[in-house]
């Protein structure tokens, strides 16, 4: 069973209406554990392939308050 997973690619509204792509890591529990979001489509894509291979080795993906 994979600990970790990447959710799609997908658009993002933020506040002030300004249009992002991006996905999040998710935990056992189906939660974000991180964002991450970016200027561009092809941005968000190349960041997500490259995170894949790290999120499938990972033993342990900790977040921390602001």
């Amino acid at each position: 069973m994979d600990i970790y997973n990447l959710t799609k690619v997908d658009s993002i509204t933020d506040d002030e209406s300004m249009l992002r792509f991006g996905f999040s890591i998710i935990g056992v529990i189906e939660r974000p554990i991180v964002n991450f979001e970016f200027e561009t489509q092809e941005e968000a894509e190349a960041a997500h392939k490259a995170m894949q291979a790290i999120v499938a080795k990972a033993k342990l993906i900790t977040s921390y308050p602001r």
